[in-house]
Parts: structure tokens; sequence; C-alpha cells
């Protein structure tokens, strides 16, 4: 089985949910620190200035060394009427933007979205997977309860799963070796990044958006076909 692993974004880039689509394990690593000016909080999509970020404020202040799990929002109240209002200023024009809308106006003016970080962004990419129809088995690291770090954490983490494959970003190349994963057993697969151009909004395109830029444009057979060929 190939397990794969990844914080939990705030609305992940293309590549993430590649990555998840091609592992039978996903594991979604909650209990790492957390790190400002990272995207767990923030996420890029296309704008008519070209590429503009969704920022969600969190509280860092005095607590160093967080775990992402812990991570809470900073006024919390407001900043989900204006993700939801630029949105809507960014791609109502765009081709399937309605067939996601009544979701993404509902999840972020509902008073349902509680304090934590993680539980938006779960809640977010769980109805990602649930429109591509990704079948990877999900898991919060701080489930497993798995005291490591590094390449340990990795090793760990597939002998807990029961995987066999760890399935890593290419440009994490220089730091995992294969002789260091078939000492412990493992095969170590390279994913390149993913090769997929589509129709963007607003002039040329821009790599290293948000799936919901995919969505949005692409509806959710275009997104799924585009990724099966990558």
């Amino acid at each position: 089985m190939i397990l794969a692993a990844n914080q939990p974004c705030y609305l992940p880039a293309v590549d993430f949910f590649n990555k998840m689509s091609r592992a039978d394990v996903f594991v979604l690593a909650d209990d790492v620190q957390y790190s400002t000016n990272a995207f767990i909080n923030r996420a890029r999509i296309k704008t008519a200035q070209g590429a503009g970020w969704l920022t969600m404020p969190v509280r860092s202040r005095g607590r160093s060394g967080q775990r992402i799990a812990d991570v809470e929002f900073d006024v919390w109240q407001t900043w989900r009427v204006k993700h939801w209002r630029t949105l809507v200023t960014n791609y109502t024009y765009a081709g399937y933007f309605e067939d996601h809308a009544d979701f993404f106006e509902k999840f972020y003016l509902s008073g349902s979205i509680r304090q934590k970080l993680l539980e938006v962004n779960v809640a977010l990419i769980s109805y990602v997977i649930d429109r591509l129809q990704i079948h990877a088995r999900i898991l919060l690291s701080s489930d497993l309860h798995i005291k490591a770090e590094g390449k340990d954490w990795i090793y760990k983490i597939a002998s807990a799963t029961g995987c066999d494959t760890y399935l890593a970003d290419s440009r994490f190349a220089s730091y995992l070796t294969t002789d260091e994963f078939v000492e412990r057993g493992l095969r170590l697969d390279l994913l390149p990044p993913p090769d997929i151009r589509y129709y963007q909004q607003f002039g040329d395109f821009v790599p290293g958006l948000s799936i919901v830029d995919l969505l949005f444009n692409e509806g959710v057979n275009g997104s799924r076909t585009l990724m099966a060929k990558s």
C-alpha cells in the first residue's frame, strides 16, 4: 500500500490532491509545529491583478511551538465574510463556480465554523475529496500518537498504517534517499510536480494555485481528467 502525507493546508493547491489521489493512505500531519508564512492558514487564488492570497488570521503571539492541531483563529468572526466575497468577486463568471457556490456560501457565512484552524482545513479538504471522488484513507497524525521526527516519523507512520511504499514530492529528493528506505523495508516513490495547465480567467496561466481555481474553471470532471493525465 502507498502512503503519502502532508500538512493540512487551507484550500490546498492542485499538487496536494494529485498526490492524495495516488495514495492508499494519506496522513494529514496535524501534530507537527505550526509555521507562519506557509500554506496552513492561507491559499493562493487568481484575481484580476494576478495571484492573490486568502489568509486566515490566527493566534500566534506567545504561542511559539504550537502544533497545527492547536492553532486558533484571531478575530475569527470577520475573516469568513471577506473570503467568501473575494471568491465571489473573482470567480462569479468562472464556468463552474455555481456548482460549488452553495457549499462555500454556507460554509463561510453560517455560524458553524469553530475556532480551530484544523477543523476548517479538514472540512474544506473533505469537500474536495468528495467531489473529486478520491478514495485514499485519510488519517490525522495526532490520532496515530507517533513520537518521532523527520524520516523516523515517516517510517513509523508507514509501519502503523501497514504501508510498504512512501510517495513523496520530488522536490524532497535531496533529503530522501532510496537506500535509507530500503533498509527500513520501504519503497520510495518520488512524484514530480503535476503538469496541469488549464483555462484561467484574467490572462496568462499562473501555476500553483488553490484547487478551487481548477474546480471553478474546469469543473469536477475536467479536474479529475487533468489530474489523471498529469
